[in-house]
C-alpha cells in the first residue's frame, strides 16, 4: 500500500470516514474522534454492519485522499494486520501510516 499520505492525513480521513458511518447509523452516539476510541471488540458502538458502513467510508476516503484506488479489506485482512490485532482508532492509524510508508 502505498498511499502517499502523512499520518495527519491519514487521521483526518479516518474521523471523516467515522462521520459518514455515524450519518449512516440508526444509533445517535456513534463513534468519538478519539484515537482511544475502540472499533472492534467490547466496548465499541459499532454493530456488524456499523462496521461495513466504516470501512467503506474510510476506503472511499482514503483513495480519495490519496488519488489512488485502494481495496482496504484486503489490506485489513492481511497477516499483517491480523498480527497487529487493531482495535482502537489510534492502533488503526498507526497501522495505515506504517503500512503506507513500507
Amino acid at each position: 500500500m502505498n498511499l502517499i499520505l502523512d499520518r495527519d492525513e491519514i487521521r483526518e480521513a479516518v474521523y471523516r470516514a467515522i462521520e459518514r458511518a455515524r450519518q449512516l447509523s440508526l444509533d445517535e452516539t456513534g463513534l468519538a474522534h478519539e484515537e482511544s476510541t475502540v472499533l472492534l471488540g467490547g466496548g465499541t458502538v459499532l454493530d456488524s454492519m456499523g462496521v461495513v458502513n466504516f470501512v467503506v467510508a474510510l476506503e472511499d476516503e482514503l483513495s480519495s485522499a490519496s488519488e489512488q484506488p485502494l481495496n482496504l479489506v484486503d489490506v485489513l485482512s492481511s497477516p499483517a494486520a491480523q498480527a497487529k490485532r487493531i482495535s482502537t482508532v489510534g492502533e488503526l492509524i498507526d497501522f495505515l501510516y506504517r503500512l503506507n510508508a513500507e
